[in-house]
């Protein structure tokens, strides 16, 4: 859902916008890339919703898997 530069979006809009790419799997940033859109705005949107009770879904954090390894000495 790429974001038209230059005009005014309503919260609405931003909340619509940020629920798809919370829901997307990516990070913020990966999706802010991908649609062009700066991730700054995107993240001040976020602030400006949750100051006016929208709830944001989680951001997704980025694929990072943590693997362990026991090491037994004879």
């Amino acid at each position: 859902m790429p974001i038209e530069r230059n005009r005014t979006h309503s919260q609405e809009e931003w909340f619509e916008l940020i629920t798809v790419a919370r829901k997307s799997g990516l990070t913020d940033s990966e999706y802010c890339r991908r649609n062009q859109i700066s991730l700054n705005t995107f993240h001040n949107a976020i602030r400006r919703l949750k100051n006016n009770s929208y709830e944001i879904p989680e951001q997704k954090k980025g694929n990072i898997e943590l693997i362990y390894i026991i090491i037994v000495s004879e």
